[in-house]
């Protein structure tokens, strides 16, 4: 049993999006940071707006244990 999908068949969820709309794009980023990024799906959902920090181009993850921020990725 694989532990993860080919990266071909992530490619070609993420292209079957439409993108048109912000249904789509809200799919096609959940996905992403599912598969990019490797965020679980409890840490997609506890996102917030407010999770970016656009100056120091930082996405901030809440963890579970302790409860604090966690940056994690740089966004340049």
């Amino acid at each position: 049993m694989p532990r993860a999908l080919d990266w071909s068949l992530v490619e070609a969820l993420l292209d079957s999006i439409d993108r048109s709309g912000k249904t789509g794009w809200r799919a096609y980023v959940i996905i992403y940071l599912l598969e990019h990024l490797g965020l679980r799906p409890s840490e997609v959902v506890s996102l917030r707006l407010d999770s970016i920090d656009w100056q120091a181009a930082t996405l901030c993850v809440e963890l579970s244990l302790p409860p604090k921020m966690n940056p994690l990725l740089r966004l340049n």
